[in-house]
C-alpha cells in the first residue's frame, strides 16, 4: 500500500476541461488519486499505523449567532472556546470535550465520550452525567474522527466505491482538487478540498438541513499545516463555517500522539450525579393546560380554549456540528411535528390556532413550519417578524404582539407577554395563565430538580428574570420552562436572589 500511494503521489494527472466534472470512470480514478496524494503527504500507512491515540486540544472563539442562537438574528455573538478531542483509534473510543461561554453570561462544558455501543454524556456546569445504550454512538464516533485529517484520509482510503473527481476549483488563487465521498451508511457526501500544489487537505464541506436556516453548507477549514514530529504535518487550527457565517475558530495548542495521560479524558468525575429523563408524556396541569414532558429533551405547553388550542413554542431537532458529516434525517421539524401529534391525540378535533414562540432561537423556533402546515398562526414579538417570515417563505400567518396580549375564550385566559431586552434575547415572550398560576418560559429561569438548583453558571439570567416579576407584580405559583424537569416556585425565585455568583 505504502509503495502504492508514493507512486500515484509523483503521477501528473490530467486536469478536468473548463471546469468540467469528468465522466464517471475517470472521475473514480482522479478522485482516488488526488485522495491517494493527500494521504501520502501526510506520511501515508506509515504515520496511520503507527496512531493509537490522536489527542487535539484548542482554544478560540464561538459564534453561536451563526446557528440562529444571541441576542438578535442579526448581529454576531462571539464568545471565548475550548474544545478537547481525542480518538482512541485502537480502542475504538472517542472523546469529545467543549467549554463555550454564551453571551448571556452564562457556560457550556460538556464532554461526550463514543465507543461502538454506549453513549456517556458529562455536563460539569449542573454535575451530572449519563450513560446508555446508543444505536448512533458508533456513528457518532466516526464523524467526530473524520474531524482529524490523517483518520479521515485513512477511511477514505480504505473505501474508494463510493471516491469521484468533481470540477477542479479555484480557492484565493489556487487550484484544488474537489473529490467527493460519502462515507458508509451514509446519505449525504463530504466534498473534499485538495491542494492542486501542495496536496494537503485544506477544506471539508457538505449540505444540512439546519433550524432556522434550511438547506445550506458546512465547512471544516484545517489552518495553515506545520512540520510534525510524529504526523509529518499537521494543521495548526480550524475554522468551521455554517452558511458561510463563522462558527468557530480554534488554534491548536495541544496534538500529540500515543500520549498515556490521554486515557483519563475516558473518565468522568464521580461526583457527577446521574440525569434522570422523564418519557415525552402529557401532563394535565390545571384544566385545560397540559405540559409535554421532555420531548427528545424539550418541554412544551399546550391550551385547550373552547373552539381551538394554543401551542407554546415549536422547537426543532439541532444537530451537532461536531462532526463530519452532519445530519438531521428527521428534518428541524420532526419535534415539532411530535408535538403536534400529542396535542391531536389529546384534544381531537380542535384546531392549533396559534403558536406562540417565545424567542428566535433555532431549538425554539425551528418547528415552525410544521405548525403553518396546519394553517396556526405565530405569535412572536416585532423585530422577530423578519426572521420568521424568512424562515416561512411566507408576510402571511405571522402576527407580532406589542408589549401584551390576551387570548380568551370568556373561560380560559392566557396572556402573552414580552419581557423585553434581556441577557438572553433583545425580545422574549413569557405565557402567563392568571387564574392558574401558571407561568412558562423559555431560556429565563432553570430548574432541573433541588439537587442542583440554582445553576449558578446561569444566576446573571435568572436574576434579570426574578426582578422582572417584582417589578411587574406577578408570583405564578409555578414557573415551567422548555429545559429542565418540574417546575420552580417563587421561593426558587427568591432564592436566586440570595445567591452569591461564581467568581
Amino acid at each position: 500500500m505504502k509503495i502504492l500511494v508514493m507512486m500515484l503521489a509523483a503521477v501528473t494527472l490530467p486536469r478536468p476541461a473548463a471546469a468540467q466534472p469528468p465522466s464517471d470512470s475517470v472521475a473514480a480514478r482522479l478522485g482516488r488519486s488526488h485522495v491517494m496524494r493527500a494521504f501520502a503527504v501526510l506520511g501515508g500507512d506509515s504515520v496511520l499505523h503507527r496512531i493509537a491515540t490522536l489527542d487535539v486540544r484548542g482554544v478560540g472563539t464561538e459564534w453561536r449567532s451563526a446557528e440562529v442562537q444571541g441576542p438578535s438574528p442579526d448581529r454576531e455573538t462571539p464568545s471565548p472556546h475550548e474544545e478537547w478531542l481525542v480518538a482512541d483509534v485502537r480502542g475504538g473510543r472517542v472523546v469529545h470535550e467543549y467549554r463555550t461561554g454564551r453571551h448571556d453570561g452564562s457556560t457550556r462544558w460538556r464532554r461526550f465520550i463514543y465507543d461502538a455501543e454506549t453513549r456517556t454524556f458529562g455536563d460539569f456546569i449542573v454535575r451530572a452525567a449519563g450513560r446508555g445504550h446508543s444505536p448512533s454512538a458508533a456513528e457518532s464516533r466516526r464523524q467526530l474522527s473524520r474531524r482529524l485529517p490523517h483518520l479521515l484520509l485513512g477511511e477514505v482510503i480504505g473505501n474508494t466505491a463510493s471516491v469521484r473527481a468533481l470540477a477542479d476549483t479555484l480557492i484565493t488563487g489556487r487550484m484544488h482538487h474537489v473529490v467527493s465521498y460519502t462515507p458508509a451508511d451514509r446519505r449525504t457526501p463530504l466534498h473534499l478540498f485538495i491542494d492542486g500544489s501542495s496536496g494537503f487537505l485544506e477544506k471539508v464541506a457538505h449540505d444540512v438541513e439546519f433550524p432556522g436556516i434550511g438547506e445550506t453548507r458546512l465547512t471544516l477549514e484545517f489552518v495553515r499545516y506545520a512540520p510534525h514530529t510524529q504526523l509529518r504535518f499537521a494543521p495548526t487550527g480550524h475554522v468551521l463555517r455554517l452558511a458561510g457565517a463563522r462558527v468557530q475558530e480554534v488554534r491548536y495548542t495541544h496534538l500529540k500522539v500515543n500520549e498515556a495521560s490521554s486515557d483519563t479524558a475516558f473518565q468522568l468525575p464521580e461526583d457527577l450525579r446521574p440525569f434522570v429523563s422523564e418519557p415525552g408524556t402529557v401532563r394535565r396541569v390545571a384544566p385545560g393546560v397540559f405540559v409535554v414532558e421532555s420531548l427528545e429533551g424539550f418541554n412544551m405547553m399546550f391550551v385547550e380554549f373552547r373552539d381551538f388550542v394554543l401551542a407554546v413554542e415549536a422547537p426543532a431537532s439541532h444537530p451537532t456540528i461536531a462532526g463530519l458529516p452532519v445530519e438531521n434525517p428527521r428534518g428541524s421539524a420532526g419535534i415539532a411535528r411530535a408535538f403536534i401529534d400529542k396535542i391531536e391525540h389529546t384534544v381531537p378535533g380542535k384546531p392549533i390556532r396559534y403558536v406562540a414562540v417565545t424567542h428566535f432561537h433555532s431549538d425554539h423556533a425551528g418547528g415552525v413550519p410544521a405548525f403553518l402546515a396546519r394553517e396556526a398562526t405565530v405569535l412572536t414579538t416585532p423585530k422577530n417578524r423578519a426572521f420568521f417570515e424568512r424562515l416561512t417563505q411566507t408576510t402571511s400567518g405571522v402576527e407580532t404582539i406589542d408589549g401584551k396580549r390576551v387570548v380568551t375564550d370568556g373561560e380560559q385566559i392566557v396572556e402573552l407577554i414580552d419581557v423585553g431586552p434581556n441577557p438572553h434575547t433583545d425580545e422574549m415572550l413569557v405565557v402567563h395563565l392568571p387564574r392558574h398560576g401558571i407561568l412558562f418560559q423559555g431560556d429565563l429561569f432553570y430548574f432541573s430538580g433541588e439537587s442542583t438548583f440554582p445553576d449558578r453558571g446561569r444566576l446573571g439570567i435568572m436574576r434579570h428574570f426574578a426582578q422582572w416579576l417584582e417589578r411587574n407584580r406577578l408570583e405564578p405559583r409555578r414557573i415551567y420552562g422548555v429545559h429542565g424537569t418540574g417546575y420552580a416556585t417563587m421561593e426558587h425565585v427568591r432564592r436566586v436572589r440570595l445567591t452569591t455568583p461564581v467568581r
